[in-house]
Parts: structure tokens; sequence; C-alpha cells
């Protein structure tokens, strides 16, 4: 077991092209979307439901037998290039598989030492909340690339800046630690 990267609360986990897959991937209904209108135009996040054969596809594609049952997958479409400071809500641990990275840096945060938490929720958090990132201190970022998958801890404070178009991920999610799924992949 690696300490150290464990500390860490993003790994890139690998690199797989499945652009040229021969399998259609059926994508369903918007699940729950997260950010705001302007101008009668959604900005924000958008998670839609994958339908039951393609999913099972993209789990033995991404992930070991010992944790496809525990993750759901979505496709997560952000169209705005800055995501505030956040942690998610109902889940502790996502693998991204970053169809289109567009240049976005994710950002991941901690609360300065003596700073009183002063989070807000979303009308649609559950046990998510935003933070100001005055509060914050810088604790580490990454720049996903097309085709490449990531383990994020999303119980840490974290958010993304700076992309250069929409982006596009599968998103596997789970209620599992993100140490115990980082452990099924060191």
């Amino acid at each position: 077991m690696c300490i150290l990267s464990m500390n860490i609360p993003a790994k890139k986990l690998g690199y797989i092209d499945i652009s040229n897959v021969n399998k259609q991937l059926n994508i369903t209904k918007l699940q729950v979307e997260y950010g705001k209108y302007i101008d009668n135009v959604f900005n924000g996040i958008r998670y839609y439901g994958i339908d039951d054969e393609s999913t099972a596809y993209l789990l033995k594609k991404f992930l070991p037998l010992s944790l496809q049952s525990h993750f759901n997958v979505l496709l997560m479409i952000i169209n705005y290039d800055n995501i505030l400071p956040h942690t998610d809500s109902d889940i502790s641990t996502v693998i991204n598989y970053y169809i289109k990275g567009s240049d976005a840096i994710t950002h991941f945060w901690k609360l300065k030492p003596n700073m009183q938490n002063k989070a807000l929720k979303l009308e649609n958090q559950t046990d998510g909340s935003i933070y100001n990132v005055d509060d914050l201190e810088h604790n580490y970022s990454f720049k996903a690339k097309n085709n490449e998958f990531w383990i994020l801890n999303v119980k840490e404070i974290h958010s993304v800046l700076g992309a250069k178009n929409t982006r596009m991920a599968f998103c596997f999610q789970s209620q599992l630690s993100y140490n115990e799924v980082l452990n099924k992949f060191n």
C-alpha cells in the first residue's frame, strides 16, 4: 500500500481510447443538475443516465470485478468554466473517464487554518456543500486529457476552472471511500 498516494485527493489511473468502440452507448434522461440559468441557458454540471447494457459495458471496461457492483455510471456534461469549490452529494469517490477534458484544471482545497466552516448548500445538495475560495488554501490540481481516467476523493473540497469548451466524462460514482477504491487499483 502506498500511503503517500492516499493523501493525494486525485490520481490518474490510466489511459484508454474508447473512441473506436463498435458499441453504441445509450444515454437516457437527465438525472440531476447543479448550476444556474443565465439568460434561460443552463450553466453548470448535468448528469445523464446510461442504459443498463451500456453501464455494464463501461463497468467491465474500467473497473476491477470486485468494484463493479459498488459503482453506478452517469454521463457528466459541464458547460461552464468556473465550477465553484464544493464537495459532492451522496457519493464519496468518483472515477472520471474524460471524453473531452477541454483543458480544464481540477483544483483541490483545504480550509485555511483556524477558518470557520462557512459552507453553503444549493437547493438540491444533500451532504455536499459550496465554499468561498477566500476561506481556502490550494492543496492539489490536475489537468485531465481526453481518454484519461482519474479517481477523485469528492468529499474533499474541489473546483474546476479554465475549461475552453464543454467538458464530458463518464462518471463512475460510489459511496465507497476513496482509500478503499484506490487500494483496489494499487
